[in-house]
């Protein structure tokens, strides 16, 4: 099976191509990357240098897994950062011929539910660029699918850890134990409920068992998160047992409460989730070599 996965240098493509590495007898893959080259990727891996605004060539794969993504990390302009994430899509979907797509949308395409836990019927309500940039691809994605009759899965993501993770609420929470800044985040509601994360195994688990499903239904919509959610109290226990120190964080009291997730429709298509508590410990042990 060829396999490309765009996004290479970044957190999630890279992981998710760490792990079908391992599986390498089985896979030919592909790292499409653009200005900085992944490095720890296997020589297996051939390493494909490109802008995806502006592809310059083509190619048939099994697989793609679109991971690339303009976000208000490393992009300040909004209009850029809408454009660009819309442009590059269209651009695999004209230049790159595959039979099976993953796109990696976000739950902020719902924008702030306060509090109502969010399923894939939930309404959207972007209210960042980023978010709006996914509403429209996900409609471009639609639109393709049922006229090509191509086998797509959009997965609406939550904060999604790991070895390296960054720029969510978890993985700041990690870094500002780890560097003693507190100042990284910002505690919101204390008492809500958070499940809002996912490890990125669990991402690629599911990518891997919903390609070998058979099914008649081209277009694919799923809100993945984790299970058992706890209190954000509770969630920083964790984090002071861990690293066996407290730090003097940021407490806020919002009427915005935090998103809630239901993936009951993901579990019914082989989604197996872990604990909220367990996923964040892992991340922390990804993090800092503790098996």
């Amino acid at each position: 099976m060829r396999i490309l996965v765009t996004g290479s240098s970044g957190f999630l493509g890279f992981h998710i191509l760490k792990l079908f590495e391992k599986e390498q007898k089985k896979y030919k893959l592909f790292a499409l990357y653009n200005k900085n080259k992944p490095i720890g990727l296997k020589k297996t891996t051939q390493l494909i240098k490109a802008n995806l605004v502006k592809i310059n060539f083509s190619s048939h794969y099994d697989l793609v897994i679109h991971c690339a993504s303009k976000t208000r990390v490393n992009t300040k302009n909004d209009k850029i950062l809408y454009s660009d994430n819309i442009n590059s899509l269209k651009q695999i979907l004209k230049k790159i011929s595959f039979n099976n797509l993953v796109f990696m949308s976000s739950n902020s395409v719902y924008g702030n539910m306060n509090g109502i836990k969010i399923n894939e019927k939930s309404r959207l309500n972007a209210k960042d660029y980023y978010g709006k940039s996914k509403i429209k691809c996900e409609k471009l994605l639609k639109k393709f699918s049922n006229k090509n009759k191509k086998k797509i899965l959009v997965l609406r993501l939550p904060a999604a850890v790991g070895v390296n993770s960054h720029s969510n609420f978890i993985s700041n929470l990690m870094w500002a134990y780890k560097k003693n800044q507190p100042n990284l985040v910002t505690i919101n509601n204390k008492d809500d409920l958070f499940n809002n994360t996912i490890h990125s195994e669990e991402i690629y688990n599911f990518i891997k068992k919903f390609i070998k499903i058979k099914t008649n239904v081209f277009y694919n919509i799923f809100v993945l998160g984790s299970k058992n959610p706890i209190r954000l109290m509770n969630l920083i226990s964790i984090y002071e047992n861990f690293y066996n120190k407290k730090i003097k964080l940021k407490y806020i009291i919002s009427k915005n409460k935090n998103k809630n997730i239901d993936f009951s429709k993901a579990l019914k298509f082989g989604f197996k989730p872990i604990k909220t508590s367990s996923t964040i410990l892992k991340m922390l042990k990804d993090n800092n070599n503790v098996k």
